[in-house]
């Protein structure tokens, strides 16, 4: 069947017009149950919220925040609840109004020092605290798996199907790059390497 040549650019603005207002109506929508925050005027640029650190309270984010990261319509921070940053604390906030977040849960890692950065892939997460390496659940918030690199990480980071290692640094111990290798299902390591840096 062929059509007529006026009729190819109605066709075409008709496909145009429904495709518009198809990808309109998604980007109104929320994804995953995220609300996109909205801000006005006069708070672009100014603090909007203050997060406390005083331990004494249960919504605190910890004496030492490190590091933070916006995942999954979620603000995770992590920090040592202590001065001296030990104690390391992991914390979600939910974001929907970020005049009022709201504290979703918070946990004490039970060994190590505050997190220095985090890696997230699919709903997995490791919250990068010196110390035994940890994989989580980030929707479920539980405790995957744990390994005991001995490499003494203070930096760590992930690239599933692996997992880097280093030393931390401060001269406690030589310093090293150890390389492991992640098992997609389980998500138990296996070193490949240590390398004396």
């Amino acid at each position: 069947m062929s059509l007529p040549t006026q009729a190819l650019p109605n066709l075409f603005r008709t496909a145009l017009f429904l495709l518009a207002g198809l990808s309109g109506s998604q980007a109104l929508a929320q994804v995953n149950g995220i609300t996109q925050p909205t801000f006005t005027a006069a708070e672009v640029g100014t603090v909007i919220f203050q997060f406390t650190n005083d331990t004494g309270t249960p919504t605190s984010v910890g004496l030492q925040p490190s590091m933070a990261d916006f995942q999954h319509g979620k603000l995770h921070i992590g920090s040592g609840k202590d001065s001296a940053g030990g104690t390391p604390l992991v914390t979600w906030w939910n974001m929907a109004n970020p005049r009022v977040p709201v504290l979703e849960q918070s946990i004490e890692l039970t060994t190590g020092n505050k997190p220095h950065f985090i890696t997230f892939w699919g709903t997995k997460f490791t919250p990068g605290h010196q110390g035994p390496s940890e994989i989580w659940d980030y929707q479920t918030r539980t405790r995957l798996s744990t390994y005991n690199s001995g490499a003494g990480a203070l930096w760590r980071s992930f690239q599933p199907p692996y997992e880097f290692n280093t030393t931390n640094g401060y001269g406690v111990s030589p310093p090293s790059l150890e390389v492991a290798s992640i098992n997609p299902t389980t998500t138990a390591r296996t070193r490949l390497k240590l390398i004396d840096l």
